[in-house]
């Protein structure tokens, strides 16, 4: 892993800050003791944190960079004012797996959206069919009641009629009845008349 990061100190304004740098330390030796240091400090906090988390934490890096140099360099008159992380590349093999990764969530995402996309035409279309059966065994059964009442009242017309017709047959049968009777009477009385004469 590369780190690239830009260092902005300033040496004391103190004669003792002053002393400490030029005899203590120099510019040749607080290049290395810098580049030694900063190269310790990032390696151990990234050996605290997740791969997948180093490029989301910049900022806490650089507090902790900035921390530790300030630590190690303040007896020397040197004073770190900010430190800024300008670039963290990852590994090629972990960044090309990063990016494999990403295509296949990528990949996963668009494939779930088709899923419940198709799950959702599908359900659609047959809620429409269920709500078409339901119409129409509705329709069905209001034609079947319908024509069942249609079948009482034909049902019920035809019982009056029949009763209808059955005491018009009555009457009928009745005055046969009776004209015969006269006509029977009419005869039994001629001929009672004949046998009287």
């Amino acid at each position: 892993m590369a780190v690239d990061i830009d260092l902005m100190f300033r040496i004391g304004n103190k004669e003792a800050d002053v002393y400490n740098f030029v005899y203590k330390l120099g510019a040749p030796r607080l290049d290395e003791l810098v580049h030694a240091e900063s190269e310790e400090a990032i390696r151990n906090f990234i050996q605290t944190v997740k791969h997948t988390e180093i490029l989301d934490l910049k900022s806490e890096m650089a507090k902790n960079l900035i921390a530790d140099l300030q630590e190690k360099f303040q007896p020397y008159g040197v004073y770190f004012e900010s430190v800024a992380i300008t670039q963290i590349k990852l590994p090629e093999e972990l960044q090309s797996a990063f990016s494999d990764k990403t295509k296949y969530e990528i990949m996963l995402q668009n494939q779930y959206k088709k899923h419940e996309n198709e799950k959702l035409i599908l359900e659609n279309t047959e809620n429409q069919k269920m709500t078409e059966l339901q119409r129409d065994n509705f329709r069905k059964l209001e034609e079947a009641k319908a024509a069942k009442e249609r079948a009482l009242i034909v049902r019920e017309e035809n019982k009056i009629n029949g009763q209808a017709e059955f005491e018009v047959a009555v009457v009928d049968a009745d005055k046969q009845a009776s004209v015969l009777k006269t006509k029977v009477e009419g005869q039994k009385a001629i001929a009672e008349n004949r046998g009287i004469k």
